[in-house]
């Protein structure tokens, strides 16, 4: 007997075995059973998701010589014929291959005679999209009224190019991308029916490169089965792909992070002379990436795929959320910008050499709003003072030094959604403590009349919502007004451009003329954000 591929041998038979498109399915059986029947149908969605095989398996509850029912028997004649595809009330039309008018009047001339044997004379219509104007205008009145006999089901992956007047006349069905972990699971289940030995990674490369098509999917299976001897290694299906370990994946990001550019290019290297899918690559360290930024934000595993948890884990605590976002945006640069590169290992090259010069200073590799919730104690202003020659400087204590500390807190006050005077009182704080879960503030004394208990209290639940955790905030009065805050930071910043435009205006050629003439000077700069 001839081997069958996979997608064909596997395609559902009934509306149950249909996977990842559970809201159209429900819809269609819930017609079904209420006897609530158009007279068409219009299925859209990317390729694979089985837009065709849904319609199939409605012809088939419409025609069922049980009747007609969301469960169709699958036995009688009517159930085999339109399986076999050779049920002669079926007429299966191809778009594509049919696109002029005549040839859409020639098979509409039809539609006003009853079924041969069935219940319903059906004409399921594929990428409909495909038509011309005037075979849609030929199919319009037809659509819009069809004898009692007749369903139309129609089908397209590109809706956008239907016109209004045809979907006005349809229900309309949007058939999604299927999830990976979805595809991964019905993978699963075939190959433990096929009997073929797989590994859980081989199933996650399959599922990712197939792009929620599952047609892809299961073509992708019989590539890889063939491929590897009946069995399914992980190594291999990396290789058939062009896709990189994931081992690869992580020893990349952590190179970066390092900022080791020879073993970063070295191992570039040896994927190109593998033969490596750049593009698939890319992808792969976005989505390592995006795991690990919203790990770091959130708090929590981005969704509950358990593959590669540790070293997830692991990446989160090595890059900074800055630099996670930063490498985020020059990857998915570098992707948009492969089509465009002298050649793919030139693009991908140039994309790592990126990652390797553009990195911003950061204060810690923790997450520095979740390093002040660290358990324990964190004083700042209790070690011991030693002179040196010139000036006197504080020994760095045990904990967090106070710099450290403080710009935590301005990194914290600027997420913070606090405005008016409370907003105020939190620009002019600094924090120099830590107890639990109480922060302990300063103020310096020009500010001492904004520590008010209804200020203090709306900073503490701002911070609480924020950390997701109930803090206390206590704020004392302190005579240094040189501490690091917000403010402190924001006016220091102000100053600095200024100098810098008073410097360039000094320099200016057509200002000190203008000085000269009119005996002018320059009594005070403000810029736009003072005002």
């Amino acid at each position: 007997m001839a081997y069958e591929a996979l997608a064909r041998r596997w395609r559902p038979k009934i509306f149950t075995e249909v996977i990842g498109q559970k809201e159209s399915v429900k819809a269609l059986v819930n017609a079904l059973d209420s006897d609530r029947l158009h007279h068409a149908y219009l299925f859209s969605g990317p390729r694979g998701v089985g837009k065709t095989t849904i319609a199939r398996i409605f012809a088939k509850s419409l025609n069922c010589a049980e009747g007609i029912t969301s469960l169709p028997c699958g036995k009688c004649p009517a159930c085999l014929e339109i399986d076999r595809g050779s049920m002669i009330d079926l007429i299966e039309v191809d778009a594509a291959s049919r696109t002029k008018v005549e040839e859409t009047r020639q098979l509409l001339d039809n539609v006003q005679y009853s079924p041969t044997r069935s219940r319903f004379k059906i004409y399921l219509i594929d990428e409909v999209h495909m038509f011309s104007k005037h075979s849609f205008n030929a199919l319009l009145k037809t659509l819009e009224e069809p004898p009692p006999h007749v369903k139309f089901l129609l089908a397209t992956t590109d809706p956008e190019k239907l016109p209004v007047t045809v979907l006005s006349r349809c229900l309309k069905f949007g058939l999604k991308k299927v999830g990976p972990e979805i595809i991964v699971s019905q993978l699963e289940k075939i190959l433990t029916d096929e009997k073929i030995p797989y590994d859980m990674e081989s199933l996650s490369y399959l599922a990712r490169a197939s792009d929620g098509s599952v047609r892809d999917a299961l073509s992708l299976l019989d590539q890889a089965i063939v491929h590897g001897k009946g069995q399914l290694v992980s190594e291999e299906i990396g290789k058939m792909l062009g896709l990189a370990q994931h081992e690869t994946i992580f020893t990349m990001l952590n190179l970066v992070s390092a900022g080791e550019g020879e073993q970063l290019l070295e191992l570039s290297r040896k994927l190109a002379a593998q033969g490596s899918n750049y593009e698939l690559i890319m992808n792969q360290m976005l989505q390592v990436l995006r795991r690990v930024a919203v790990l770091q934000i959130v708090g929590q595993a981005v969704d509950d795929y358990e593959e590669h948890k540790l070293e997830i884990n692991e990446l989160a605590k090595v890059i900074s959320p800055e630099n996670c976002q930063l490498f985020y945006e020059i990857i998915l640069q570098g992707l948009k910008n492969l089509e465009i590169s002298a050649d793919y290992e030139t693009g991908f090259e140039m994309t790592l050499v990126r990652l390797l010069a553009f990195k911003p200073e950061t204060l810690s590799s923790e997450n520095p709003l979740k390093a002040i919730m660290n358990d324990g104690t964190v004083q700042v202003n209790d070690a011991p003072v030693k002179e040196s020659v010139g000036h006197t400087e504080r020994e760095e204590p045990q904990g967090l030094q106070e710099t450290d500390l403080s710009k935590r807190w301005v990194a914290l006050i600027k997420r913070l959604s606090l405005t008016g005077l409370p907003g105020e009182l939190a620009r002019n704080s600094t924090l120099i403590k830590k107890e639990g879960h109480t922060f302990y503030l300063e103020v310096s004394s020009e500010f001492s009349g904004l520590i008010q208990p209804n200020y203090v209290e709306a900073i503490a639940k701002a911070v609480s919502d924020n950390l997701k955790k109930e803090i206390k905030v206590e704020v004392t009065e302190s005579d240094d007004s040189t501490k690091i805050t917000l403010a402190n930071m924001e006016n220091e910043e102000i100053a600095d451009k200024k100098e810098l435009i008073e410097k360039g205006m000094d320099s200016n050629p057509n200002i000190e003329r203008f000085k000269s003439v009119f005996d002018a000077k320059l009594e005070s700069l403000k810029l736009k954000s003072e005002l």
